[in-house]
């Protein structure tokens, strides 16, 4: 079981290093230092110049494998036993009623990845509310002449319709309308509220 969970081979090098330091540290504690070959045995462990960054190199290295496999099992089993929607950030993928929608095909921040990350991200405790394009342009876009130009919530806009598309491509029509907008520079964009 555990070979299936972790494949890293060097997870198990490093593994087996603090399995013999904490059976060798165990063993003290039991006879309570009374065994003085035990006790020089695990001194000659920690003598050497680079023990202590091999100790700590062996703890990062296995917490980085299991915390990884936890998070991903976490984050997927969470989607599927909720329904919840989320969007990953790093990888810019959406999730919704348990399917992936991604958001950026290239390493390239796009538009419509902004939009989410504003929405889920940034107002995560805000899912229901309206998010209105000037607060998107200013807060997430750095655009701080948003109501000055006349025709500036088209590029919202463009990104929300680029959105929606996405979703019902890839959830082969299963999820429509995700994100409700409008036009004008009173413009704004929210959640459907049959997906919350």
């Amino acid at each position: 079981m555990r070979a299936k969970v972790i494949y890293s081979n060097d997870f198990w090098l490093y593994y087996s290093n603090l399995e013999v330091i904490h059976g060798k540290m165990r063993k003290i504690k039991e006879c309570r230092i009374c065994d003085k070959g035990k006790f020089d045995n695990l001194s000659h462990l920690y003598s050497k110049p680079y023990s202590n960054d091999m100790l700590e190199l062996s703890f990062k290295v296995v917490n980085s494998n299991v915390f990884d496999e936890l998070d991903k099992k976490c984050f997927f089993d969470e989607g599927k036993k909720t329904g919840d929607m989320w969007f990953d950030d790093k990888k810019s993928v959406l999730y919704i009623r348990g399917q992936k929608v991604l958001i950026n095909r290239q390493d390239k921040i796009t538009n419509a990845h902004k939009i989410l990350k504003y929405i889920f991200i940034d107002n995560k405790k805000n899912l229901k509310d309206d998010f209105f394009f000037s607060e998107i342009a200013e807060d997430e876009f750095k655009e701080l002449d948003y109501k000055e130009r006349k025709n500036n919530w088209r590029t919202y806009f463009r990104a929300c319709q680029d959105i929606n598309e996405k979703i019902v491509h890839q959830t082969n029509e299963l999820v429509k309308d995700f994100l409700q907008f409008n036009t004008g520079r009173t413009g704004k964009v929210s959640i459907n509220k049959k997906y919350l």
